[in-house]
């Protein structure tokens, strides 16, 4: 009898020691270990019992992940010398007909700069397992569906960013059907499916486990918000940081599979968890940074992207570029990409990938009302972006004063933007209209 109340009295102890850990952790209801890290999932956002595990999927997601892991680090470990490193160029969507012309512009970016080594990877998350596709005839790309981890949320929790890092663990996790899973020393690339390559050039040789590259963004201050704050310890997250250490980046991001892995596990966990104090878009970007920190993945900073043309936000990545040839210099850099999320406008002429024709594209529609040189007015607008073009040409990308002011420069940014990304998209869309339609 004693023995019986002293083997109670000590199952009482420990859960009541588990239940004051927890408290401590803020009411955190999953704690999940994974290769040395101890991550925790909030529970106050889910509103229904079937949500705290979210799906068999989900679920699976964590298990295998967790698995995965561990076998990655064992591989880590003892690495296969006779594996030869390859690069695969990732980007997650959802299923609509503005994401597949998007993607089609990056599929022919990277087919007119010839990356034909990397693999191009779409990670589509949808509900309609009927989805059909656009036709595709480029060898080095391929879909992987997965499914809409958004849709196992309530209709006030949705957000459908979260689809980008569980997908990534759905994917490297071996969830999927893909039978070509990248090995932990491959290299895996992160991008924006509203993205465009510039070119062949992919430097990827400072990359291993533990040390990544991302894309310098204006974020950097987001760290000193409490609603941030207290999802990241304080030696991990509070200024002033170690040298070398730069929490304002995004996408493109480079790292190894491995790292990728683990990383995009927390970075699902942290985003849902965050979305419960932070109501903004960017929850998605923050979590990203975060928890490669608590990971300790050092993020090596680069300027490997251009978005904004207004302003001189960007200016340390335009002085990267040059009206010169037509080219577009990155040897100082690992990637280079054009990010087409804005609004670009020059007098008349203006652009935006969320215009009515834009966005109902639909790529399976050929119907001669939906030739891309009629929707887009291809003739016209190229005549009037050459007179652009010859009127800024000799101007800098990047302010002078006072010969050269801030508004001539942004003038300037604008038509070399469009003179890049809008015909490159215009290109994409009537080559795909020209081999299936025609």
């Amino acid at each position: 009898r004693f023995k019986t109340c002293l083997i109670f009295l000590l199952i009482a102890m420990s859960a009541f020691s588990v239940l004051t850990i927890l408290s401590s952790a803020n009411q955190f209801h999953a704690v999940m270990a994974m290769d040395g890290i101890t991550w925790l999932t909030h529970q106050n956002h889910y509103t229904h019992p079937f949500e705290v595990v979210l799906s068999a999927s989900a679920l699976s997601v964590n298990l295998a992940v967790t698995d995965l892991a561990h076998h990655h680090h064992q591989q880590e470990q003892q690495p296969d010398h006779n594996h030869k490193q390859r690069i695969f160029i990732v980007f997650s969507t959802g299923c609509s007909k503005a994401q597949d012309w998007q993607s089609q512009v990056l599929i022919h970016s990277h087919k007119v700069h010839n990356i034909s080594s990397y693999a191009l990877v779409r990670l589509l998350s949808c509900q309609d397992s009927n989805y059909l596709l656009p036709r595709q005839s480029h060898p080095k790309y391929r879909v992987i569906r997965t499914p809409d981890f958004n849709s196992y949320f309530s209709r006030y929790s949705r957000y459908s960013p979260r689809n980008r890092p569980a997908s990534i663990a759905y994917w490297l996790g071996g969830l999927s059907d893909d039978e070509d899973i990248p090995q932990p020393d491959d290299i895996v690339v992160s991008i924006d499916p509203d993205q465009i390559f510039t070119s062949s050039h992919l430097n990827v040789s400072t990359v291993s486990h533990g040390h990544g590259i991302a894309t310098l963004y204006g974020i950097s201050n987001f760290l000193r918000r409490p609603e941030f704050q207290q999802h990241c310890p304080k030696r991990a997250c509070e200024p002033p940081f170690e040298k070398g250490y730069n929490p304002s980046y995004g996408h493109p991001q480079i790292l190894t599979a491995y790292d990728a892995l683990r990383h995009a596990q927390l970075w699902y966990n942290l985003t849902n968890d965050m979305k419960v104090s932070h109501k903004g878009w960017e929850t998605e970007m923050y979590s990203n940074v975060i928890a490669a920190r608590l990971l300790k993945i050092h993020m090596k900073v680069e300027p490997m992207m251009i978005s904004y043309t207004n302003g001189n936000s960007e200016d340390y990545t335009w002085n990267l570029l040059s009206w010169d040839d037509n080219r577009i210099i990155t040897k100082n850099v690992p990637l280079f990409v054009l990010h087409y999320c804005q609004k670009y406008q020059i007098d008349s002429f203006i652009f935006s990938k969320k215009k009515v024709e834009l966005k109902d594209y639909d790529l399976q529609n050929c119907q001669p009302n939906n030739n891309p040189r009629t929707v887009f007015s291809t003739e016209d607008d190229d005549t009037r972006l050459t007179t652009l073009k010859n009127h800024f040409r000799n101007q800098p990308l990047v302010a002078r004063p006072p010969r050269w002011s801030v508004e001539e420069a942004r003038g300037a940014k604008t038509v070399w933007m469009l003179e890049k990304a809008y015909k490159m998209i215009q290109q994409a869309l009537i080559m795909h209209y020209d081999e299936f339609c025609i």
